[in-house]
C-alpha cells in the first residue's frame, strides 16, 4: 500500500473507500431515479450514523471512567475502614492487657506507672496525678489494742480521702 498514490491511499481507508463502495452497492440495488441525490443523502445518513456511534462511544467511555473512579473510591474507603478496625482492635487489646495486669496484681501500687502510661496514651494528657483513696485511721492513743485485727485502725464510717 505504500506504493500507492496519496489520493488512492486516501480512498482506500475504511472510513472513505468502504463507505463509498457500500453506498454505490445500495444505489445499484435500489436503482433510484436520481442516483446522485440518493447517494448524497445516503452518505449524509452514514455520516450521522458515524457521529452517533462516536458520541455513543464517548458516553460509554465516560461511564466506564466514572465506574472505575467509583470502584477506586469504594476500595479506598474499604481500606480506610479496615485500618480503623485494626486500630480499634489494637486499642481494645491494649485496654484488655492493662485491665488484666491490674486485676492480676497483688498490689495496685506496682501498677502505678502502667496506669500513668495508660492514661497518657488514652487521654493525651501530658501529666497525670495518681492518688489513693483511703479512710482516715486512728492511732494507738485512740484506744487501739495491739491484738486488734488488721482493719481496726480504719474509721469505718468516715469519708475517704486522698
Amino acid at each position: 500500500m505504500s506504493n500507492l498514490h496519496p489520493d488512492a491511499a486516501y480512498i482506500m481507508q475504511d472510513d472513505v473507500g468502504l463507505v463509498i463502495a457500500k453506498g454505490l452497492s445500495v444505489v445499484y440495488k435500489e436503482r433510484p431515479d436520481n442516483a446522485i441525490d440518493f447517494l448524497g443523502k445516503w452518505l449524509y445518513q452514514q455520516a450521522d450514523i458515524k457521529r452517533a456511534e462516536k458520541h455513543e462511544k464517548a458516553l460509554e467511555d465516560k461511564v466506564n471512567e466514572l465506574k472505575a473512579k467509583e470502584e477506586y473510591d469504594i476500595a479506598v474507603k474499604a481500606k480506610a475502614e479496615a485500618e480503623i478496625e485494626v486500630a480499634k482492635k489494637e486499642r481494645n487489646d491494649l485496654i484488655t492487657t492493662f485491665e488484666k495486669k491490674v486485676s492480676s496484681s497483688d498490689d495496685l501500687r506496682d501498677q502505678l506507672q502502667n496506669l500513668v502510661d495508660h492514661l497518657h496514651d488514652f487521654t493525651g494528657s501530658t501529666a497525670v496525678y495518681v492518688g489513693e483513696l483511703t479512710k482516715p485511721i486512728r492511732g494507738f492513743k485512740d484506744g487501739l489494742q495491739e491484738d486488734d485485727d488488721d482493719t481496726a485502725h480504719i474509721i469505718a464510717n468516715a469519708q475517704t480521702e486522698i
